[in-house]
């Protein structure tokens, strides 16, 4: 029987202003979302927000639905030994207004990326595939992001 597909999430995690966003390093060196699969039966966003803040990003982040996009990957992952389909739901994740500042570095236990914020105007080289793509999605969002579709816990 096929492995059944692996839901994960990604954050586009802007600060207040929309004027930085969080990009990690891979393990390849390109700058990335700050992505990680789901766990149990999780919400989407409470999985969004469980992983910003496993890879060292914001404790508090607002994470506006619905997603800004939907994808899906064939990828190896350490849990199987075949490649395997990966279903990752891009969301738009507001950093608090105290909680905005540096990377803070991920919990003991998790691994630990290599997160910093950058200007939206001056991203990093080189770029994941789709980056710029969702991080484009987001900012579009305008002031939708407090609107009636945004989650409203922390």
């Amino acid at each position: 029987m096929a492995e059944p597909p692996h839901l994960v999430v990604a954050a586009v995690v802007l600060d207040p202003t929309r004027s930085r966003v969080l990009l990690a390093r891979t393990s390849t060196g390109r700058w990335a979302l700050p992505e990680g699969h789901t766990e149990g039966g999780e919400a989407l966003a409470e999985a969004v927000r469980r992983v910003v803040a496993e890879q060292g990003g914001p404790n508090r982040v607002r994470v506006v639905e619905p997603h800004l996009a939907v994808s899906q990957d064939v990828l190896g992952c350490p849990t199987v030994e075949q490649p395997v389909r990966h279903v990752t739901h891009q969301y738009l994740a507001l950093a608090d207004d105290e909680e905005e500042g540096a990377a803070r570095g991920a919990p003991a236990g998790h691994p630990a990326p290599d997160l910093s914020w950058f200007p939206v105007s001056q991203l990093p080289d080189p770029l994941q595939p789709g980056v710029g793509l969702h991080l484009r999605a987001a900012l579009r969002e305008g002031d939708g992001a407090g609107g009636a579709g945004a989650s409203t816990r922390p």
